[in-house]
């Protein structure tokens, strides 16, 4: 993992009086380096490390060794019910742990979405492309954030060992808002992250060779109907009819719009995506049981 000394973002904003703990950690190793001293985490850091990691797969609050890291207050209102935002903490606590553990350096990097790190991970070749977009719907597609974080479990470990870290700030918002009326612009941006074709890669510092600058021909215009995988590909289409665009996991791979990266970061619902989205549910029901292509050049729906 490449060693950065740019700020980690770790100033707590206007209602929190420390950072969250996995900046902390950053910046206790950081501090260290810039310093010239011998970069590593501090007893207090190592200790609530192994806090951490104690806490997988256990209910929040649960774990009294966790308690010194929380930073979402609890408040005696009388509910049974802890908040969101402390359960969406623990959960992230508790990824940043598994994925900081042997890491040698900071794993929480302001700025890589989970779409980002997934991308790299992919161009890491530590795993195949096919592997790692299971493994990212499989997230995508969670039915609770019970069933979200368990994937995620499985996949932290695997960005550690390909060097691939993850803004913990932002995911824990991310996790916060899963059952909320952001999840749609969340899943949104973790797909437009992952097709983006700007995203510099780890180590060669340069974007997406399949580009290499030049805007890929849609899906419906490259679409081979003898291909083995033509059927489950258009099943992947289909099942778009009627959502919202962008946030249809099965469909990430086969989107093609050119944005900027700054909108995909934000999940940004453009013109252009959701033209995409109609297009690209229509083709596929258009092209079912048909053999040959059903996309002709010229055609428009009056031809």
């Amino acid at each position: 993992m490449t060693t950065t000394s740019s700020a980690s973002g770790s100033t707590p904003p206007a209602g929190r009086s420390r950072p969250f703990f996995w900046e902390e950690a950053a910046d206790d190793w950081r501090s260290a380096y810039e310093e010239g001293r011998r970069p590593e985490f501090s007893e207090y850091v190592a200790r609530s490390l192994r806090a951490l990691r104690e806490g997988v797969g256990r209910e929040a609050g649960t774990v009294p060794a966790m308690r010194s890291v929380h930073r979402v207050s609890l408040r005696d209102d009388g509910s049974d019910r802890l908040p969101d935002r402390y359960v969406a903490e623990h959960c992230t606590l508790t990824l940043f742990g598994l994925h900081q553990h042997t890491a040698s350096e900071p794993v929480h990097r302001p700025g890589v979405g989970l779409g980002t790190a997934c991308l790299l991970l992919r161009r890491s070749e530590a795993l195949t492309e096919a592997a790692v977009e299971r493994r990212l719907i499989a997230a995508a597609t969670a039915q609770d954030l019970h069933e979200l974080v368990q994937h995620l479990q499985r996949l932290v470990p695997l960005l550690q060992q390909a060097g691939v870290g993850l803004d913990y700030t932002r995911l824990f918002r991310e996790l916060a808002a899963w059952h909320g009326p952001d999840r749609d612009r969340v899943l949104r941006a973790w797909g437009l992250q992952y097709t983006d074709p700007g995203t510099l890669a780890p180590a060669e510092g340069q974007a997406d060779e399949e580009t290499d600058g030049q805007e890929r021909a849609p899906y419906w215009v490259t679409f081979e109907p003898g291909s083995p995988d033509a059927g489950a590909e258009l099943a992947a289409l289909r099942s778009g009819t009627g959502r919202e665009p962008g946030t249809v996991a099965s469909m990430w791979p086969f989107h093609r719009t050119r944005m900027a990266s700054e909108w995909r970061n934000k999940g940004s619902l453009t013109r252009d995506l959701a033209a995409e989205h109609t297009a690209l549910t229509l083709f596929a029901r258009h092209q079912q049981t048909h053999d040959r292509r059903m996309h002709v050049t010229g055609n428009s729906p009056g031809t």
